[in-house]
């Protein structure tokens, strides 16, 4: 379900039925990819609040591969566009890794949605909550645009809450520097060990791993792995 609306606060959201708030500050930047994105308005514009666009290169499609730094349940998007550029037909993936455009264009979509913007508007499409639960990352396909040529994307917000609880506004107490890499090791040991643990099935941890792999030292990603058994044998 589609809402053209202006800008949102939490309150709107929350009625709505958009649980959440935005989780841009959770989307890891380095590994997350744009297929077919121009170079000089790359994804990274969307995500921050400015006239900074994301627009396609060689034709209308874009192919949006986002990695969040923690698992979360994505409720809705939050989607600033306009005119013929406006973003029409979206595919939404969960729980893959990497698509290619021939990828998306042949699997079938965990959601599809059909955007309808006007001049100068956004639109907060609610997503089915179930299909996106516990996500390391979310692929969204651009399929057609308004019309025009390429597709410009002023704007866009993934809006849902951690998984593990939490609000985006708490920070945290640095530690003192001399322990901050012992901290960061351990952090990061602790976090894919409880990522490994919250899978529901074999399929599930072994995508798990597969992501992790791709994106943490071999050290960090064996530790992990020995916590993770040694829970489970327990």
């Amino acid at each position: 379900q589609v809402f053209r609306l202006p800008a949102l606060g939490p309150l709107q959201l929350q009625a709505m039925a958009c649980p959440g708030e935005s989780l841009n500050g959770l989307i890891n930047m380095r590994s997350t990819v744009c297929l077919n994105e121009s170079s000089s308005h790359p994804a990274t514009n969307c995500f921050v609040d400015d006239e900074a666009q994301l627009r396609s290169d060689a034709d209308h499609q874009l192919l949006l591969n986002i990695h969040f730094t923690e698992p979360v349940h994505v409720s809705a998007l939050r989607v600033a566009a306009s005119g013929e550029e406006a973003p029409v037909t979206l595919k939404l993936f969960a729980i893959k890794l990497n698509m290619g455009f021939e990828d998306a264009e042949s699997e079938a979509a965990a959601q599809e949605l059909h955007l309808e913007l006007e001049h100068d508007a956004q639109a907060i499409a609610r997503l089915t909550p179930l299909r996106f639960k516990n996500v390391h990352s979310l692929v969204i396909f651009v399929e057609e645009n308004a019309g025009a040529e390429v597709t410009s994307l002023r704007h866009l917000d993934v809006i849902g809450v951690r998984a593990r609880g939490g609000s985006m506004l708490e920070t945290r107490a640095a530690p003192p520097a001399g322990k901050r890499a012992r901290a960061a090791g351990g952090g990061a040991v602790a976090e894919l060990a409880a990522r490994l643990s919250a899978q529901g099935c074999e399929e599930g941890a072994a995508r798990c791993l597969l992501e992790v792999a791709s994106v943490t030292g071999k050290e960090v990603l064996r530790k992990a792995c020995e916590v993770f058994l040694a829970a489970a044998v327990d």
